[in-house]
């Protein structure tokens, strides 16, 4: 299955979106397989590498688990791909 694209507007909203989805998936504070599977299809859907995704994913994760700010954690979301 292929997701259809998720358009923004710029590379700024892209990464707000994706740092959304994955502050949402950080909530309960256990971040199950079907949950982090669909944040990775969002993620491609708007453009993000299949490659890259759950790295890239897993990164934000830990850097927002360590205490990094969500200004960081943004600008990392923002440069990867």
């Amino acid at each position: 299955m292929r997701p259809h694209p998720i358009v923004a507007e710029d590379a700024d909203q892209r990464a707000s979106m994706m740092l959304d989805l994955i502050e949402m998936m950080c909530l309960d504070s256990e971040i199950s397989e079907p949950q982090l599977r669909l944040c990775q299809i969002f993620g491609v859907s708007m453009g993000y590498s299949d490659s890259g995704i759950e790295t890239m994913i897993n990164s934000s994760v830990e850097l927002l688990e360590a205490g990094k700010s969500v200004e960081e954690v943004h600008i990392f979301i923002k440069n990867s791909n």
